[in-house]
């Protein structure tokens, strides 16, 4: 049996620890593990418009991931405005697929753009109700 690894130093897991209450957590990192096994079979880029042709290890199934990113600060870090995956994990459930993450990892992506981030799932959800409700 393996061992529960920490990769304590991932910025996207930093990022969801502290938004995501703790069973959307385990199911994200069900889904970052996963994405280790994924291979970028395609990926082409254009003037911030970037396609990805992504499969698991070992299986023909292949989803198209398709994203804006955008080139922010001096130091050239990228932030992904948009991103969508044929897989359609985010549409359904609400919580990024191993395939979206992989193609955010390709693109040197290193956090989930907040928008891909739903209320439901947070620990301050009912802040963030309440919050909503006000505006």
């Amino acid at each position: 049996k393996l061992s529960r690894l920490s990769l304590n130093k991932s910025p996207i897991l930093i990022q969801v620890v502290l938004l995501y209450t703790p069973s959307i957590f385990d199911f994200f990192y069900c889904e970052l593990d996963t994405s280790l096994c994924c291979q970028v079979k395609q990926f082409h880029e254009l003037e911030g418009e970037v396609k990805c042709v992504i499969g698991l290890y070992g299986n023909d199934k292949e989803y198209i991931v398709e994203g804006k990113v955008e080139v922010i600060g001096l130091r050239g870090e990228k932030s992904c405005q948009e991103i969508h995956c044929t897989y359609k994990k985010f549409e359904n459930f609400g919580v990024l697929c191993s395939h979206t993450i992989k193609a955010l990892d390709r693109m040197n992506v290193m956090e989930i753009p907040e928008r891909y981030i739903l209320g439901r799932w947070r620990l301050d959800a009912k802040y963030c109700e309440i919050e909503e409700k006000m505006l």
